[in-house]
């Protein structure tokens, strides 16, 4: 039982540095976007793409390209590097950026996706194999616990 313990404590430091990785990248994240600007742009075209494969038989991904404006006033655009059908809707909405004021062409989409989908991710899938690893371990243990008090 001591082994299955030890073995159980040393597998977990894997799944814990990759939850404390993904809340290091959060942290560093927040501190980065701390320092951004909002901006709006506008999806002024669409850049689409033929999908060829079984899976998207006769699919276009539209990659909109975003123009928007700096504090200064400068424009810019950017393509956005996710394709998606659904941006055939949006030619000429406005869409919420964050740009960097030292680097205007240093900009992102203002959501959820953009900003945090990595690291949340990152972060479930330590738990996940933390909560995978405990599972087991306690099984093992009960196993061990039952063949002694068997003997």
């Amino acid at each position: 039982m001591k082994k299955t313990i030890i073995i159980f404590i040393l597998l977990s430091l894997i799944p814990i540095g990759i939850i404390g990785g993904g809340l290091y990248w959060a942290v560093n994240k927040k501190a980065i976007f701390e320092k951004y600007k909002p901006t709006k742009g506008i999806i002024v075209s669409l850049n689409e793409e033929k999908l060829f494969d079984n899976i998207y038989k006769d699919r276009n991904l539209s990659y909109p390209t975003i123009q928007y404006h700096d504090d200064k006033g400068e424009s810019y655009t950017f393509e956005l590097k996710t394709g998606s059908e659904s941006y055939k809707e949006m030619l000429g909405q406005e869409v919420d950026l964050l740009y960097n004021p030292k680097n205007p062409e240093d900009v992102m989409v203002d959501s959820f996706m953009s900003k945090w989908l990595g690291p949340v991710v990152v972060c479930t899938v330590g738990l996940l194999i933390l909560i995978i690893l405990s599972i087991i371990s306690c099984a093992v243990i009960l196993k061990d616990l039952k063949d002694k008090t068997k003997q």
